[in-house]
């Protein structure tokens, strides 16, 4: 027995064969984290640009209010202390996600 024999939950589903599997239906993540490399440019992009708005800020955190998904924004030293363990920039060779016109920074 794995516990979810009696699931009515319409999120589970059952299928036949020699073993249950269970799959898990979602229609939005739950909750979002980025970590970001400067706090105040990404939290001024995120409200100004975007137009999310601020739940509260902390010194190096920042929850947004989206909706039914959640954004936190962390600088990487707060991720890091979450996680109890040292998280790494990006290599420079590691690909971008910014536009053709947007400069390097």
């Amino acid at each position: 027995m794995n516990g979810f024999e009696n699931a009515r939950h319409p999120a589970f589903s059952r299928k036949a064969g020699f073993a249950t599997i269970w799959t898990m239906k979602l229609s939005a993540p739950d909750y979002v984290i980025l970590v970001v490399e400067d706090f105040d440019r990404a939290l001024r992009f995120y409200t100004e640009v975007l137009g999310l708005k601020l739940g509260h800020r902390s010194e190096d955190y920042a929850p947004l209010d989206t909706g039914a998904t959640r954004l936190g924004l962390y600088t990487r030293g707060a991720m890091a202390n979450i996680l109890r363990m040292p998280l790494e920039a990006p290599s420079a060779d590691a690909p971008e996600l910014r536009g053709p016109s947007t400069p390097r920074m």
